[in-house]
């Protein structure tokens, strides 16, 4: 099916078209900060720096999971990440909960263009840190998850749709990334 679009355009105004509906790094930002205020204290949520984007931009980590008294939380650097553990990963010093639970990890915008899947993300994530719904408590009882809400911030910040800032389909180099070419990982 082919569709089309016409529209005329003038001088004086601004035009922007979108695939679907927009999430920029900026609505990211501001969405989590917001999560993260409105977190009720019997959910365990932090967010972490996990690294910076090759243009310096945050890439961020959540963690969520039940809220344990303090002596079950152990700060310092999960099992899953010590042995990978890349120089630039975490350079606030920070480490993710070391805790006995499966971990589920989740990545989002690894393509910049599939906006769609944050807006998923975002659902998810308002269902995980609400303290009222049996379900959520028992995910959170059961499970430590860990959250990386925009793998690709460059190139979501440049408007890209399938690559990073250095024209890369993250998704195609998970089994052989390289530091140098993919900065992040």
């Amino acid at each position: 099916m082919e569709v089309q679009i016409e529209y005329t355009f003038s001088n004086e105004e601004n035009v922007y078209f979108a695939l679907s509906i927009p999430f920029s790094y900026l609505d990211c930002h501001d969405y989590l900060l917001q999560l993260q205020q409105n977190t009720r204290p019997d959910v365990y949520f932090n967010k972490e720096m996990l690294t910076y984007s090759a243009n310096q931009l945050v890439v961020n980590l959540l963690t969520i999971t039940y809220n344990h008294p303090m002596n079950e939380l152990a700060p310092g650097s999960c099992s899953i990440f010590e042995e990978k553990l890349h120089e630039n990963m975490f350079p606030d010093g920070n480490r993710p909960i070391k805790i006995n639970k499966p971990v589920v990890l989740i990545l989002c915008r690894v393509h910049p263009g599939e906006t769609s899947a944050s807006h998923a993300l975002v659902g998810m994530l308002n269902f995980l840190c609400v303290s009222d719904d049996p379900r959520a408590y028992l995910l959170r009882r059961l499970f430590l998850f860990m959250v990386v809400p925009m793998v690709n911030p460059d190139g979501v910040y440049e408007g890209n749709y399938r690559m990073d800032t250095f024209s890369t389909n993250l998704n195609r180099i998970y089994n052989n990334p390289s530091a140098e070419e993919q900065y992040t990982f």
